[in-house]
């Protein structure tokens, strides 16, 4: 399926999950010439203030000046659960989102975590290119997604790119610490520390849900 057309199926059906951003409204322009018909597709979407990467990076920085403010486990339950029924409900319409990652996280003001729609962003071009020419940018796309191949699992990506999020949240490691997207593994001794911190504030059951995302 096309981006366009992708564009196009989705804002026909209902979104209407709490897990996803909303699209409140479409219109549908179309213009025709001689030779070829033009399709823009115009949508407004339910407007989300409160960005998790902001909150998030504002704790890493204040681990870096040895002040530790940790997650409620109940926080990150409410975000793996927005990121795996989130994910599970754009399954169903068979689109994968491709970017999930903080920045595409948010909260709305009763508490609900919500991800951003697929929808509304350009989805990332070019990543391994990005990739080799990273300039301190966070990335928490799986292996397979920075070097593709023939047996690419778009959805099992997905759960491995929140996999991450969530082991960053809780050990409150930056993922490049840990992670080494360029070669696509674990930084071994880092990810054992990243393990520990989390292991030590959270519950069993969740700390293996990340485990088991990220395998």
């Amino acid at each position: 399926m096309c981006i366009r057309d992708r564009y196009a199926k989705g804002l026909q059906e209902n979104w209407d999950t709490p897990f996803i951003q909303r699209v409140v409204d479409s219109v549908t322009d179309s213009k025709e010439n001689c030779c070829s018909t033009s399709v823009k597709i115009l949508a407004m979407f339910e407007y989300l203030q409160e960005n998790f990467e902001k909150s998030l990076n504002e704790r890493l920085r204040l681990r870096s000046r040895g002040q530790l403010f940790i997650y409620p486990e109940e926080d990150l339950i409410a975000v793996r659960n927005a990121l795996l029924n989130g994910g599970a409900f754009l399954q169903e319409k068979g689109i994968a989102h491709g970017n999930i990652c903080p920045e595409a996280l948010y909260v709305t003001p009763s508490g609900i975590f919500k991800l951003e729609s697929p929808l509304s962003m350009r989805l990332p071009q070019h990543i391994r290119y990005q990739v080799e020419n990273n300039t301190g940018k966070k990335y928490y796309f799986a292996p397979e997604l920075a070097k593709p191949g023939k047996n690419l699992d778009k959805y099992k990506a997905d759960v491995f790119s929140s996999g991450l999020v969530l082991l960053e949240a809780a050990s409150l490691s930056g993922v490049n610490v840990f992670y080494d997207l360029a070669t696509g593994t674990f930084i071994q001794d880092e990810l054992k520390k990243a393990w520990s911190e989390a292991e030590a504030r959270y519950s069993d059951n969740l700390c293996q849900t990340i485990r088991m995302m990220l395998e």
